[in-house]
């Protein structure tokens, strides 16, 4: 007889299956509206969001998974932008989590400097064996300039820089 899972072996066994199957059950480890937000293919997804609801940690779940696909399968980079450094760390840090505990292909968390006029900006990144990266930064209108991306915001940004469209 098997001895009890391992946290990683539980987490791929009750959740990377669900999600990659699109079936999901009561007793998975993402809430239902987690599961939905996963599971909803749109082009451009919209939520009312607080903190610490878990909704970040579901995007770092899907940006794992479609890191780890082949372009023929939806693969894609994901580039987020948190409100600090902090969240930005914090955000590639579950990226890593779930992609351990899906066992996908992955590099350690590593840092990249973008330069930009006056300083460099620090972006975390994990590369995938599939050729597509997660970048995170903070949402500093000033780090955004350099980024020659299409990217989205998850909240109003406080600050009267505006950003670039």
């Amino acid at each position: 007889m098997a001895g009890p899972l391992s946290a990683q072996e539980q987490l791929r066994n009750q959740s990377a299956s669900a999600i990659l199957a699109g079936e999901f059950d009561a007793d998975q480890v993402l809430l239902p509206y987690q599961r939905r937000w996963i599971a909803d293919t749109s082009q451009l997804k919209i939520a009312e969001k607080s903190r610490r609801t878990g909704l970040t940690w579901a995007e770092a779940a899907e940006a794992s998974l479609s890191g780890s696909m082949s372009p023929e399968a939806g693969g894609t980079d994901t580039f987020y932008v948190g409100t600090t450094k902090d969240m930005a760390r914090e955000f590639i840090d579950a990226c890593a989590m779930w992609a351990k505990a899906y066992n996908l292909a992955a590099s350690a968390i590593g840092e990249e400097a973008l330069e930009d006029d006056d300083k460099d900006i620090l972006v975390y990144v994990i590369n995938f064996a599939s050729g597509f990266k997660i970048k995170a930064l903070s949402s500093n209108p000033s780090n955004l300039r350099v980024c020659r991306v299409t990217s989205s915001l998850t909240k109003r940004h406080s600050r009267k820089t505006s950003l670039p469209c």
